[in-house]
């Protein structure tokens, strides 16, 4: 078994590398980028898969529209050239909606429209990939998806296989189609050196696990949830940000285009004019629902709302992105949450492979778009994140494939690649 593995490519986003649109005004006539022809050297060619390990497509600051033109172009152009027989789509926060999509086609639209119940969304499917050097041909799985004759390796069929179709005036369709297998937010990779944990990162975030860290904090017994969360149950309880900061935040036409983008810009470059402005107005609103029957209660208001309004810029002005951010890895909340997800990740593995006597022992993911090289496991030097048990799992990160906003730098990108037969794991930068 062959494969290759990135992250991060962010289709319609102007920035793009790898995939953009030749006319960025009007964003049309999408063409590949500049960095393509090196990933191509890197993954090369007749993969058994191509692991995507998310925000793939970009839909917080993207229309569908642009993205999935852009991403056509780039899954055309790696059918052409011969790069993977099928992909592992494993969904990151900015395309979570690729995720919602399939949830909605398979457990929805398709049963609703066979005349059959809808189902309830699974949440979490993990992926395992057994690449150990006894197994043998290419044993690929989707816990608890019945794998289909019908495909090369079990799995396809869904909307996305016809990304890579393109249809004429005729309404007939040129190219052929994609198989993609759908994988959230976890695949695991069983090699004989161990097993690797390969998911986007998003949830190392605060913000994209904030809410299920207060809700288990504030009312966890009420949801009946008093030791370690499952992988599902995580993912249940942050959709409702998840969701919200990834298609509700990108596709709200004008409050998207001027207003939260540019928010976004100047947050980045710590321009707090707007968002004094935008936070005097909303603040403004609260002073008129608190009811005030005297002075006095007038006088105490405004103060605490100024003394609100005065923290929140001093937090925006303090908050790091996570972005291009090279500390992200070592700060103590990423660490602490890191092992925390780690617990959940282990006992998800436990139950799909029971006979697996060893918690992962390497973890791949992305996010942050700073790059960093996949290095021998115990290496000194080799960068880890401790679990609290006294074990380490060593990590790569696969970069992303964005210049920094606009400018002239690229961070650079990883492209790993896998294959069974020399259990030889390959980290290629691109620059």
């Amino acid at each position: 078994m062959k494969l290759a593995v990135i992250s991060d490519t962010h289709f319609g986003d102007p920035d793009c590398l790898l995939a953009t649109f030749k006319d960025l005004s009007s964003r049309s006539d999408p063409i590949i980028g500049s960095r393509y022809e090196q990933f191509r050297q890197a993954a090369g060619q007749d993969n058994d898969f191509l692991v995507v390990l998310g925000d793939i497509l970009d839909f917080s600051v993207c229309s569908y529209r642009e993205s999935f033109e852009v991403a056509r172009t780039f899954f055309r152009q790696i059918q052409k050239d011969g790069i993977a027989q099928s992909i592992i789509y494993v969904p990151g926060n900015h395309d979570a909606d690729v995720w919602h999509l399939y949830e909605y086609e398979v457990n929805v639209i398709r049963r609703i429209a066979a005349g059959k119940n809808a189902h309830d969304f699974l949440y979490s499917v993990p992926g395992v990939l057994d690449g150990r050097s006894k197994t043998p041909g290419v044993q690929f799985r989707l816990h608890g998806i019945k794998p289909s004759p019908n495909y090369r390796y079990g799995y396809g069929g869904t909307f996305i296989d016809s990304i890579t179709l393109e249809s004429q005036s005729d309404e007939s369709c040129t190219g052929e189609v994609l198989n993609f297998a759908l994988a959230y937010p976890n695949l695991y990779l069983l090699t004989d050196q161990g097993s690797v944990l390969l998911t986007h990162g998003h949830y190392l975030e605060e913000y994209w696990s904030m809410l299920g860290e207060w809700a288990l904090e504030i009312a966890g017994k009420d949801m009946g949830i008093t030791g370690i969360p499952t992988i599902r149950e995580l993912v249940e309880i942050n959709f409702p940000f998840n969701q919200l900061a990834c298609s509700g935040a990108g596709q709200a036409g004008p409050l998207t285009r001027n207003v939260i983008l540019p928010l976004q810009r100047d947050a980045r470059s710590r321009d707090i004019k707007r968002i004094e402005r935008y936070l005097d107005g909303i603040l403004a609103r609260i002073d008129k629902l608190i009811p005030g029957r005297y002075v006095i209660d007038e006088i105490v208001t405004d103060a605490l709302l100024r003394q609100l309004r005065s923290r929140i810029i001093d937090t925006i002005l303090k908050i790091e992105p996570t972005r291009f951010n090279e500390k992200f890895v070592h700060e103590a909340h990423v660490q602490e949450r890191f092992k925390r997800y780690f617990r959940s990740c282990c006992a998800e593995l436990k139950e799909i492979e029971p006979e697996l006597t060893d918690n992962p022992n390497r973890l791949v993911f992305g996010h942050t778009h700073r790059p960093i090289s996949w290095q021998i496991g115990g290496l000194e030097g080799a960068p880890a994140f401790s679990t609290g048990t006294g074990r380490q799992v060593h990590f790569c990160n696969l970069g992303g494939w964005l210049s920094n906003y606009g400018a002239k730098e690229f961070c650079g990108a990883e492209v790993l690649t896998f294959d069974s037969d020399s259990q030889v794991f390959r980290s290629e930068r691109i620059e």
